[in-house]
């Protein structure tokens, strides 16, 4: 009996505390959608280096979601790459770009 009480009383705790974390994970998915719309058509309507979404995603390991974790460490680090930013700049002045093979 105290097992169900337990089991009970835990539920009820991740529901009411846990359950809000999911949605930071939805809204950031939601805003990487977005994202992901202006940069992947071609040729690139929006090229932005803001480091929001990179930190959104580190934060998101308050939902467990390690994947985030990496994902955002990895694009804070690549964006600060003078290739990357030069890459940046070009799109940005509309200068048509080779791709290296």
């Amino acid at each position: 009996m105290v097992f169900l009480m337990f089991y009970g009383a835990s539920g009820w705790y991740f529901t009411i505390c846990a359950a809000p974390l999911g949605i930071y994970a939805i809204v950031l998915g939601v805003m990487e959608i977005m994202r992901a719309t202006k940069i992947l058509p071609d040729p690139v309507r929006e090229v932005n280096t803001s480091r929001t979404l990179p930190i959104m995603q580190i934060v998101n390991i308050i939902s467990g979601n390690v994947l985030s974790l990496v994902t955002g460490i990895l694009t804070l680090v690549f964006n600060d790459d003078p290739e990357v930013q030069a890459y940046y700049r070009a799109v940005q002045a509309g200068v048509s770009l080779e791709v290296r093979s």
